[in-house]
């Protein structure tokens, strides 16, 4: 999964966008960033199947659509295509959206499940 955090973390379109990427038990408080989980859900010693999940927090509706949509474009593979060599397939398998309306500041949160199948080495 090291994989895949590198490659968002490295892009330059979020990296502009000034978007710092945290694991859930890190989580700031109020301020934009991307946040992940991740957990297993097959692994049959030749491949494994992962699912990760992100939410992208902006203060406005239409910059948490851009990045979600930047994540979505760095990480779901297309055809046979892998996204590295570990990485064979990136499908997106839900999503959604929450506002959090505070007096202070609304925030935007976009959401994104991805499955990740990726080689075992063992």
């Amino acid at each position: 999964m090291d994989e895949v955090i590198a490659i968002l973390i490295q892009d330059e379109v979020l990296k502009r966008l000034g978007i710092k990427i945290y694991h859930e038990s890190e989580r700031p408080s109020i301020q934009e960033c991307l946040v992940y989980d991740f957990y297993n859900i097959q692994d049959n010693g030749i491949k494994a199947i992962d699912t990760l999940n992100i939410t992208c927090i902006a203060f406005d509706l239409d910059k948490s659509l851009a990045i979600i949509e930047q994540v979505k474009r760095l990480l779901i593979t297309i055809g046979d295509n892998p996204l590295t060599n570990k990485i064979i397939k990136v499908v997106q398998n839900g999503g959604g959206y929450i506002s959090n309306k505070m007096p202070s500041q609304t925030t935007h949160h976009q959401k994104a499940t991805f499955n990740i199948t990726r080689r075992v080495n063992r």
